[in-house]
């Protein structure tokens, strides 16, 4: 008997392709002017502290002196400050600075100043501009969480690279704004303790 004529049969289909799962981007919060979003990290602060459109603070150097105020910017480059400064003899006082094309216009007990002592001018850069320093260590390296005027906060610590200077930063983990800075100072400028109590409106 002849063999059964071969039948050809359709080829099995293909698995479908897994079709990938539409992955939703992580949300990032993003810092404003008017509002720190930062995540707790020491980048972020500092990008929010150098934006933000007002800050409350208080700068402490050795030998008592004192200096407590406001900085508020329209925009970057257009800053005005005011503070209260003790413990610095002749200079003590109210101070106003604000920031023109020309350079920083300084007003001292309501009157027009052309020379600012060095230090209106420190107080100036350290509530301005926040100069982040080179790192001995790379970057800034977190050393632990601790409450700094009841607000909880991370800290980081790193090493000045070029002048030795130690430093400490204290960030907000509600916020990811900067609370406190403590600078041990081993070069040309004095140590300081600044504290920030306000930062956006």
């Amino acid at each position: 008997m002849p063999p059964a004529p071969r039948q050809n049969r359709p080829p099995a289909p293909k698995p479908a392709a897994a079709v990938p799962a539409t992955l939703t981007p992580p949300k990032v919060n993003r810092s404003t002017p008017d509002r720190c979003a930062g995540d707790g990290s020491y980048s972020q602060a500092v990008d929010c502290f150098r934006s933000t459109s007002r800050l409350l603070f208080s700068i402490e150097e050795p030998k008592g002196l004192r200096a407590e105020g406001e900085m508020t910017r329209s925009t970057i480059g257009a800053e005005r400050e005011r503070f209260t400064l003790h413990g610095a003899g002749k200079d003590d006082g109210q101070w106003s600075a604000e920031a023109k094309v020309t350079g920083v216009l300084w007003t001292h007990a309501g009157r027009r100043t052309p020379a600012e002592p060095s230090v209106a001018d420190r107080i100036w850069q350290r509530t301005t501009l926040y100069i982040d320093a080179q790192k001995k260590e790379g970057e800034a390296q977190r050393a632990g969480n601790e409450r700094i005027a009841g607000e909880e906060c991370i800290r980081y610590r790193f090493t000045d690279a070029n002048s030795g200077d130690l430093h400490e930063v204290w960030v907000s983990t509600a916020d990811g704004h900067i609370v406190q800075v403590k600078v041990e100072a081993h070069g040309a400028f004095p140590s300081y303790e600044m504290r920030v109590t306000k930062a956006g409106r």
